[in-house]
């Protein structure tokens, strides 16, 4: 589930570049959120999970993560939630 936060602050300010850094920020932070639940969710499935695995899931984008998620629930093994 990905929320997204909009803001209207124009009025604060008429230059909307000042605006666009931290909602970079915002939306990176929420995809390590993600990415720190789908692991929360796999370790606790499958227990421990290989190092190797925590690197595709820190660069997957928040589509992948998603369809992972979805794998997770009917998944048996690591294979097949990352098909």
């Amino acid at each position: 589930m990905r929320i997204i936060l909009i803001c209207d602050m124009s009025h604060k300010s008429p230059r909307s570049g000042e605006i666009r850094p931290y909602r970079l920020r915002m939306e990176k932070g929420m995809e390590k959120g993600e990415a720190a639940f789908f692991t929360r969710l796999l370790n606790h499935k499958f227990g421990t999970l290989p190092s190797t695995v925590q690197q595709p899931i820190d660069n997957a984008r928040p589509e992948e993560l998603a369809l992972w998620g979805e794998r997770i629930l009917d998944g048996k093994n690591l294979d097949e939630v990352f098909l």
